[in-house]
Order: C-alpha cells, then sequence, then structure tokens
C-alpha cells in the first residue's frame, strides 16, 4: 500500500509539472523572458528597432526594443485598464482589455537600456495571468533587479496620468 501511494504522488507531482506550468528561458541577446515551454520565439526584420516575439501557435507577444516603440496611443482607452507598476526593478506600464480576450494586453518598459525602450503586446488573450507572468520576466543586462510588483497589473487609473507620469 506505502508503495502504491508513493506511486501515486509521483504520478501527481509529474503531471502538475507538465504543460503550462513548466517554464524556460528564451534568451533573444538584448533581454531573455520566461515562457511556458509549449511557447517559441521568433525574429522579425526592423528597420529602427529589434523586433519579435513569442508564440504558442494560438497566442502571439510580439516585442519592440528601441527608441521609440508602440505606446498603446491607438488602442481605445474606454475598453482597457493601465497600471503603473515594477518589472526587475524598472519602471513599468501595463494595459490590459477590460474584457478579457477582447483587445490589448501589454507591457512597455522605459529605458531599459542605452535610452531604449521596450514593449511587449499580445491582442486577444485570455489567458492573462499567463501572460502576466511572461510580463513579470524580463530582464537585461543592466536590469536593476529581480523583483516585480507584488500587486502587479492591480493599480490602474487614464492612460493620460499612468503613461506620461
Amino acid at each position: 500500500m506505502k508503495q502504491h501511494l508513493t506511486h501515486l504522488f509521483l504520478s501527481s507531482l509529474l503531471l502538475s509539472c507538465s504543460g503550462e506550468n513548466e517554464v524556460k528561458t528564451l534568451d533573444f541577446q538584448s533581454f531573455t523572458l520566461e515562457a511556458p515551454t509549449s511557447w517559441d520565439k521568433f525574429e522579425i526584420p526592423g528597420v529602427d528597432a529589434y523586433t519579435g516575439g513569442l508564440t504558442n501557435g494560438s497566442d502571439t507577444l510580439v516585442f519592440e526594443f528601441g527608441s521609440e516603440p508602440y505606446q498603446f496611443q491607438d488602442i481605445n482607452k474606454d475598453s482597457h485598464k493601465f497600471s503603473r507598476d515594477t518589472v526587475n526593478g524598472m519602471d513599468a506600464v501595463v494595459v490590459r482589455p477590460e474584457q478579457k480576450g477582447k483587445g490589448t494586453i501589454g507591457l512597455y518598459l522605459k529605458n531599459v537600456r542605452h535610452g531604449s525602450d521596450f514593449a511587449l503586446v499580445g491582442k486577444n488573450i485570455t489567458e492573462e495571468e499567463m501572460i502576466f507572468k511572461i510580463f513579470k520576466s524580463p530582464v537585461f543586462d543592466n536590469s536593476p533587479s529581480r523583483l516585480s510588483s507584488k500587486n502587479f497589473s492591480e493599480n490602474y487609473g487614464d492612460y493620460d496620468v499612468i503613461f506620461r507620469e
């Protein structure tokens, strides 16, 4: 009986560690981030910025790293929430749709390296908690810490106030 319980415990432990719960480090050379093992990275040729992203085949996040990345200026501000936050010691702005899966979800980091900013954006993604885990993971060579806000993406306010502070 004891051996059977041990086998059941180990089996359930292995099952709980599979799929979207397992993470891997994706190295984009300028930065790294953590994502579920089912996600893969890709690069997009850019003119004045380093661009690329990651996808699991159904959901996609695209990043832009440069002097003027996307700042959520064209989204409907009435249907999205904006939060000022901290990601690995860096100031961040997080946007999420009022209704899960219906709009833009994104992260913006200001002056992460040599005057360059960073944006990571997805559209119509319902698994927000998984995306927020990815959003809390970017590490640049000069990231001041490896800690993010405990109340990540909960301090909502107006776009113009939050983004321009």
